[in-house]
């Protein structure tokens, strides 16, 4: 098979840390890198309703925010501008997010405000 070989997608020892602080029980669910939310979820063998995808979108004030969706939905930018008190919000893109939270893996978006 060509292309980029297949990695391990490990959790961010920033999030466990978090978790654990705050007493938020969780398990680790270990996989092969994947792309989607979709993906994700096939390679736990479990239903893409059981994951939350994070979009990371900027105000058209310049305000940061997380999106929590759930992983088979799309996101309606004009119902998130709504909601952030916005006339207009844009998606980050992956370079933009990289930079956001350089210790977690691109597309791995936590819906932890306060880490970031």
């Amino acid at each position: 098979m060509h292309g980029t070989p297949l990695r391990r997608a490990e959790p961010s020892p920033a999030i466990l840390a978090w978790l654990s602080d705050h007493g938020v029980p969780y398990s680790v669910h270990r996989h092969e890198h994947a792309a989607t939310a979709a993906a994700a979820a096939r390679a736990d063998g479990v239903s893409i309703r059981a994951f939350v995808k994070v979009l990371a979108v900027e105000t058209d004030a310049g305000v940061v925010g997380l999106l929590a969706l759930d992983a088979a939905d799309r996101v309606d930018l004009a119902l998130a501008a709504r909601a952030l008190g916005a006339r207009h919000v844009r998606l980050l893109a992956e370079d933009e997010v990289g930079r956001l939270t350089p210790l977690d893996e691109a597309g791995a978006l936590a819906p932890i405000g306060q880490l970031y």
